[in-house]
């Protein structure tokens, strides 16, 4: 179990790293508004919630359950709430990030909030 929940960890650590680093480059080359980067993010965060989430579930139904009928059990729920609480804390590690953005001409580039 504990190699099903590092790997659900290091998923959704991974996604979250590079859709930030995209966005991010993004926004310093000034192809991307920072306001614009924000709502992208929290979008890109929902995704990976439920993409991570749904394969956490599959994952964890094919690997632990005795019989299809037998519901869910308590290692995929923990699978599934590793997941739920990582990508909220890649959402509010993200927006303090984006927060914090300095344009090259020393502006924060906030402009439309």
């Amino acid at each position: 179990m504990i190699i099903y929940l590092v790997a659900l960890a290091l998923i959704v650590a991974g996604a979250s790293t590079g859709l930030f680093t995209l966005l991010h480059s993004r926004v310093l080359r000034g192809s991307l508004r920072l306001y614009d980067a924000k709502g992208y993010w929290v979008v890109c965060m929902l995704m990976l919630t439920f993409l991570v989430a749904s394969l956490a579930y599959f994952w964890g139904v094919t690997r632990f359950a005795l019989s299809p009928g037998d519901g869910l059990e308590p290692e995929t729920v923990i699978g599934m709430l590793v997941t739920v609480f990582g990508c909220i804390a890649g959402l509010g590690v993200g927006l303090v990030r984006f927060s914090r953005v300095r344009m090259p001409g020393g502006t924060t580039g906030s402009e439309g909030l």
